[in-house]
């Protein structure tokens, strides 16, 4: 993981797209790696320059749901789609030359893709609009145009999970606790999230990370604030370490 990356948790009373501009800012040109909620699309609907890309995980996952109802049918889907994941995986694991996923996507990837779509559409009509496996076939389809904008962008990741996995511990303390508060609690909990998870992310300590942070943030001036972020925290302790060997 690019130790400059970081994870960064925004509070928002609103789940709109008002909330996206707040924290991407209107201004944002680029990819946006997202998964199907509506709030993304009236986002980047007014702006031709962001590009949507979508989630093979949140796919992949409707049809894990619907393969007790129909599992011949599900498990092709999920066979073609673990292809996409294994070819992805084969090559984040190898010392590949900077265009392999590039070539990778063009030679493997965007066969199977094709396949999947042209499946789904003949499928659609089988099954009655409220099963799961018309569910599945429905997202999918709706998510089309982002599930296949990878192809054409190699940087571009097969699925979202990384951000998944770091709000998954924000999306469990729901389930313990309804109401945050006060909305300066929210973005101070927000605050704190993004702390954590980056730390996390950089496979820090984040209790011992903090510890020292709080102790040492009162005697520290504005000059040196960036050695208190996790990225610069961790490069000081490379360096003592190193000094140390």
């Amino acid at each position: 993981m690019d130790p400059g990356q970081a994870v960064v948790f925004h509070w928002d009373q609103s789940r709109g797209s008002k909330g996206l501009e707040k924290l991407i800012g209107t201004d944002y040109r680029g990819l946006l790696g997202v998964d199907g909620y509506s709030a993304y699309r009236a986002y980047v609907q007014p702006r031709q320059e962001v590009e949507l890309i979508g989630c093979w995980a949140h796919a992949r996952r409707k049809f894990i749901e619907a393969k007790e109802q129909s599992p011949r049918v599900a498990g092709w889907v999920l066979n073609q789609i673990a292809w996409l994941f294994r070819w992805e995986k084969t090559h984040d694991r190898q010392p590949l030359p900077a265009n392999a996923r590039d070539w990778v996507r063009a030679s493997h990837s965007r066969m199977v893709v094709k396949r999947i779509g042209q499946a789904l559409r003949v499928l659609l009509k089988r099954y009655r609009p409220k099963s799961l496996m018309r569910q599945a076939i429905e997202y999918t389809l709706n998510q089309w145009r982002p599930l296949t904008a990878l192809l054409d962008h190699p940087q571009a990741e097969l699925s979202n999970n990384f951000v998944e996995n770091a709000i998954r511990p924000s999306a469990l303390g729901k389930k313990n606790w309804l109401f945050i508060g006060h909305k300066q609690a929210g973005q101070r909990s927000a605050i704190v999230y993004s702390l954590t998870e980056t730390c996390r992310m950089l496979g820090i300590n984040p209790y011992e990370y903090l510890k020292d942070v709080l102790a040492r943030l009162p005697l520290t001036s504005d000059s040196e604030l960036a050695t208190l972020t996790p990225t610069g925290w961790k490069k000081a302790k490379e360096t003592q370490f190193a000094q140390a060997a």
